[in-house]
């Protein structure tokens, strides 16, 4: 009896020890199956979220300035603005940037996270390798993520549009085989994944919101009087506007002025004085009709930079900064005076507003567009003291001196179709695929 109950007990403890045995192996299954998908997951969102920092990057990128091979804002010889690195110029005259991915003739730049920051290589031509880091093992943080820029297909478009183009983000987790992970941090070597790492691949349509709404029909606009002194010029030779000058009150010394329209054209016909329409019109609509806006939201426009603070007024060396670092799009609140600065060309003009009364005086040349509350010009040499494209004053206009404001429309059209804001098209975002090398 004892026997046969002892033999009872080892077959139950037996039992009993072999369901615990496979319960616990049950059990670790399930941790080792939970942690695998947790460390699945982490690495998923650590590769989405870096392609979601790549469009952010990106679109703030192309509203930015002058950079350096490291994409850090520069100023010196090698810098470049940032959208020229990344973007092909197309016809200033139909179209505006014209580009497609991986295209050798443009840069396509590339981030890393190092020590929670990200940084980047942004090369003029090909693919860029992000800084390299000894950071390997794998519980270092150190996503990558490469960007590329290309022509968008709005519904109903058969081709690419001019001013729309589409970002495309790549993100990778922790750190990849290859060169820093640049080349194969995308969709079209999958196998370059290092084991236990992920790939994102976000897209956003983004459109070019330009500087210059609409193009004006004189070289001089002004809702208030306009006096020329008895040397100013004044030439509109472009035969689709013809018109030098448009004045919502008073022509003062009009007849003294040096003006010329269009080829075969009389001087005089160019000019018009006493616009009752144009002085009737309020100053937010006369702006909002150039700029596309109220003043206020322009001047807040990412791609819109204000060179001086509320501490001292605007200086010209401030603006010559400004635009040497790559600036195109200027808002100054206050009174500007400038002196004998240059600023903008025909290829590559500048658009000013100012909130106040525009001074210059001296040998000035500005390129590009200028719209001010009101507008003096006092002294420059012949040939030497110009605005090439075109003047918008919401007051009055006094000139002296023999300074000239010539219409130029080549431009006057690349402010319209090159110069401006990228911004993000609504419901455009989509993800393309994400995935990881187990």
């Amino acid at each position: 009896m004892h026997s046969d109950a002892g033999a009872t007990t080892i077959l139950v403890v037996m039992v009993l020890l072999f369901v615990m045995m496979l319960v616990g192996a049950f059990t670790s299954h399930t941790l080792i199956r939970d942690q695998k998908s947790s460390g699945n997951l982490y690495r998923s969102a650590q590769a989405f979220e870096a392609a979601e920092a790549g469009l952010e990057w990106g679109l703030a990128m192309l509203n930015g300035a002058r950079v350096d091979a490291n994409c850090n804002p520069s100023t010196s010889s090698g810098s470049t603005i940032f959208r020229r690195r990344v973007l092909q110029i197309g016809d200033a005259t139909t179209g505006g940037y014209a580009t497609s991915p991986g295209s050798s003739a443009v840069g396509v730049p590339a981030c890393i996270l190092i020590g929670g920051a990200w940084q980047c290589r942004c090369p003029a031509t090909g693919v860029g390798n992000p800084p390299s880091t000894s950071a390997t093992s794998a519980s270092t943080l150190a996503p990558v993520f490469k960007v590329e820029f290309g022509g968008a297909r709005l519904p109903g478009d058969t081709l690419a549009h001019p001013r729309t183009l589409t970002i495309t983000s790549h993100g990778c987790s922790a750190r990849l085989s290859g060169a820093h992970g640049a080349r194969v941090c995308d969709d079209s070597n999958p196998a370059g994944l290092v084991a236990n790492e992920a790939y994102a691949k976000a897209m956003i349509d983004v459109a070019l919101l330009p500087a210059l709404a609409a193009l004006p029909s004189a070289a001089l606009t002004a809702k208030g009087n306009v006096d020329l002194g008895d040397r100013a010029g004044v030439q509109n030779t472009d035969p689709s506007t013809g018109i030098t000058i448009n004045a919502g009150g008073d022509l003062l010394h009009a007849d003294d002025a040096r003006l010329s329209g269009p080829a075969g054209s009389a001087a005089a016909a160019s000019k018009r004085g006493n616009d009752l329409q144009l002085s009737a019109r309020a100053d937010a609509q006369f702006m909002r009709s150039y700029l596309g806006m109220p003043s206020e939201a322009f001047a807040q426009l990412p791609g819109t930079r204000l060179p001086c603070n509320d501490t001292h007024s605007c200086t010209a060396r401030e603006l010559q900064q400004a635009y040497d670092g790559g600036v195109r799009m200027v808002w100054v609140a206050d009174r500007l005076e400038l002196s004998d600065v240059a600023l903008g060309s025909r290829d590559d003009p500048m658009l000013l507003v100012v909130g106040d009364e525009l001074a210059l005086s001296g040998n000035v040349q500005l390129s590009g567009f200028v719209l001010a509350r009101s507008l003096t010009w006092s002294g420059g040499s012949a040939g030497s003291a110009w605005l090439r494209g075109a003047a918008v004053v919401l007051g009055d206009v006094t000139l002296s001196g023999t300074s000239d404001i010539s219409y130029d429309a080549p431009a006057l059209q690349r402010l319209r179709v090159l110069v401006g804001t990228f911004v993000r098209i609504p419901g455009s975002w989509r993800d393309k695929d994400v995935r990881e090398r187990l």
